[in-house]
């Protein structure tokens, strides 16, 4: 595993092989068997502690499908949205990504459209037989401002203490 210095006492976790299994025991529904099989993963650490996490797949013909999770907001600054976005935009190379998520979390949509990405569709029961899947995307070219211009430098590994993952 390695970690990366993201902000002040921010650290992005990567290649920690249980961070699957974290981010799946906070999203209602989700296999952790799926996301270790088919998914990278990555981790926010603040203070120490892991508060957020990132999955990514699907990276097919310029198009990444993400997922966050996190047990607190203060994980969401800009600095740090920007950092994992970096990752799917330039190293990547996507023009474009996508993120799926169960329509009655209204919290998660307000958010992910407060950062730039764009309600595109619905997935009729897409989150299961109960709950459609609303698809928002974000496009390289119409990112935010803010976040093109902390996407500008090139991160570099440190080492830090790692936290335990409960």
């Amino acid at each position: 595993m390695i970690l990366e210095k993201i902000g002040e006492r921010r650290y992005l976790l990567l290649y920690e092989p249980r961070m699957a299994d974290w981010i799946a025991s906070r999203i209602p529904g989700m296999n952790p068997d799926h996301l270790r099989r088919m998914a990278a993963t990555c981790g926010v650490i603040i203070d120490g502690e892991l508060v957020a996490g990132m999955a990514w797949s699907g990276v097919e013909r310029g198009n990444v499908e993400i997922t966050f999770a996190a047990d607190s907001p203060r994980w969401a600054t800009r600095e740090t949205i920007s950092r994992l976005l970096w990752g799917m935009f330039v190293k990547l190379d996507c023009h474009r990504v996508t993120t799926r998520i169960a329509a009655s979390n209204k919290r998660a949509i307000r958010f992910n459209e407060g950062i730039g990405f764009k309600r595109e569709g619905v997935i009729r029961k897409g989150w299961g037989p109960d709950e459609d899947a609303i698809i928002l995307g974000l496009l390289r070219d119409e990112a935010p401002g803010w976040m093109v211009s902390n996407m500008k430098e090139t991160p570099r590994p440190v080492l830090a203490a790692i936290p335990e993952l409960a």
